[in-house]
């Protein structure tokens, strides 16, 4: 399982029971999944720290049920200003303050619910304001979206609005735009690191820097939720070439951690992994085992790339440049065992004469094995790795031979 490295979030707990999110990506209108363990659990570099929410013992909340009514029948329907306001508190709204406010409801995993369909986690201080608002579906304020799109509430369908899967992204850049009081003719909120669109099992996700819109995979595309956030940051997809044995992401194995995360920034979660325990980023496509797993000081032991990291590798030789999701079937066409491609990549990336054939898999000389080619039968369907020096290259064991993902240990 990838393990959060913070807190449950808000949307967690408003949705689903545990948040799946593979960190998918939209490309030309395709979803391309990182390759992460079916639990994998991604979740944002955001920390909520007041763990045990605003309710504290002895300090509930007391209303006599015709002024919880009139609160609740009055506060439910207020319109949903984006990233702002909903149900009468704003991201600025003190704890004592919204609880003057809104109808208590309960408490879990530090989070507050109200009556109202929103639930809030709390930042730091005495009297906090929001560090996140989740909205319900049960809320009945709208919120308005730029033309054409009009105002929508929390579970209304979204289909007809948006229209295919294709444009999709169309619709989270207008939002995107919007968001930011941006010209939508000439902002893109890609682009400018302030909205990405990411996806996982359940929803299509729209996040955006003070907040997100998340649309059920179903067919009529509700929404599913709608939460606001304090300004949260993204970064821009790693795009640095893969250098075999040396460097992904533009990390080497002297790269610091703090400089990493400076450019990368915080974690995703993490993954117990053969031993090693790999922090994700790049929206779960790149991966990096640290020798310490709280010093800002760490370097890699480890880094691997997957999913849809977008660095391409220089093979060199017949092999040219290639990307993962290539296919390198044409480069061994009859090889059930791997070998032959394996034999190919080690000549290509080490250099070696064509003739006469050197074979890395059995000893030459005094020369001890330096490749292997392994079908991995833990994982369905099954994997072919390529072991070259100290990098291993995963690719689909199939006619395709899809390259997946490229993994590297410190010598």
């Amino acid at each position: 399982m990838l393990f959060p490295k913070l807190p449950i979030a808000v949307m967690c707990l408003v949705v689903v029971s545990t948040c799946s999110k593979k960190a998918k990506n939209q490309t030309q209108g395709e979803y391309v999944a990182a390759v992460l363990s079916a639990d994998a659990v991604p979740v944002k570099p955001l920390l909520p720290t007041k763990p045990d929410g605003g309710i504290v013992e002895g300090k509930l909340q007391t209303l006599d049920p015709e002024e919880a009514e009139r609160r609740r029948n009055k506060n439910i329907v207020e319109p949903i200003v984006f990233g702002t306001s909903v149900a009468g508190i704003t991201m600025n709204t003190s704890y004592s303050e919204a609880m003057n406010t809104l109808v208590y409801y309960g408490s879990n995993q530090g989070i507050d619910f109200f009556q109202e369909h929103i639930v809030v986690a709390w930042s730091a201080g005495t009297d906090p304001v929001p560090f996140q608002i989740g909205i319900q579906e049960g809320y009945g304020g709208k919120l308005k979206l730029p033309e054409p799109y009009g105002e929508v509430t929390v579970g209304e369908p979204m289909v007809n609005r948006i229209g295919t899967l294709m444009d999709l992204r169309a619709f989270m850049l207008s939002l995107g735009a919007a968001f930011e009081n941006k010209d939508p003719n000439t902002y893109d909120c890609e682009k400018s690191l302030t909205c990405q669109l990411n996806e996982d099992d359940s929803f299509y996700m729209l996040d955006y820097r003070r907040g997100g819109i998340y649309l059920s995979k179903t067919a009529n595309l509700p929404i599913g939720f709608i939460y606001f956030s304090q300004p949260q940051q993204f970064f821009a997809p790693l795009v640095d070439p893969i250098l075999h044995n040396q460097s992904i992401g533009g990390l080497t194995f002297q790269s610091r951690r703090a400089t990493v995360e400076t450019r990368l920034g915080p974690s995703l979660g993490f993954q117990d992994e053969a031993g090693l325990r790999f922090f994700y980023y790049d929206k779960a496509n790149f991966a990096v085992a640290w020798d310490s797993d709280t010093s800002p000081q760490a370097t890699p032991r480890a880094f691997k790339a997957l999913g849809a990291y977008a660095g391409p590798q220089a093979f060199g030789g017949t092999i040219g440049t290639r990307k993962l999701g290539d296919s390198f079937a044409s480069y061994a066409t009859v090889d059930e065992t791997g070998k032959a491609l394996l034999l190919l990549m080690d000549r290509t990336l080490n250099n070696r004469p064509a003739e006469p054939a050197y074979d890395c898999s059995i000893v030459n000389g005094e020369v001890q094995p330096t490749c292997e080619a392994v079908i991995d039968t833990t994982v369905t369907p099954n994997r072919l790795l390529l072991v070259i020096d100290n990098s291993v290259y995963g690719f689909t064991h199939d006619a395709t031979r899809t390259w997946l993902s490229v993994g590297m240990r410190k010598p």
